[in-house]
């Protein structure tokens, strides 16, 4: 019960989910539309502020690489492969051949400058 809770956090997939999500019509379309999008993401693929991945299964890549800001208070039960200092990405350019960022800008002080290290 427990993880089908936890997956209606993020992927809402069915109408009882609004009983556990406040967030549930958002997170819901978002949902539906990570899983349109995710047949075009192939290669290597970095999720900047990945948490607890939990998208990770949608998309079918050769390499799947979880990236979070390092902070004390990061969730315990994130999936995280790599921290940053909320500045510099701790990898080489054109590492990856996709970068994704799920509901992250709106926790960043300055998104222009996080879209450019993205880019």
């Amino acid at each position: 019960m427990r993880s089908w809770i936890r997956r209606q956090e993020f992927r809402p997939t069915r109408f009882w989910g609004i009983f556990f999500n406040p967030f549930y019509i958002s997170r819901r379309l978002l949902a539906e539309a990570v899983s349109r999008f995710a047949p075009h993401v192939s290669g290597r693929v970095l999720d900047v502020g990945c948490g607890t991945k939990p998208y990770r299964d949608l998309f079918k890549t050769s390499q799947y690489v979880g990236l979070e800001v390092a902070n004390p208070n990061v969730h315990a039960e994130a999936s995280v492969d790599h921290t940053y200092d909320g500045e510099t990405f701790p990898f080489l350019e054109r590492e990856f051949d996709s970068v994704l960022s799920f509901q992250v800008l709106e926790h960043v002080r300055s998104p222009a400058e996080f879209v450019s290290e993205i880019w």
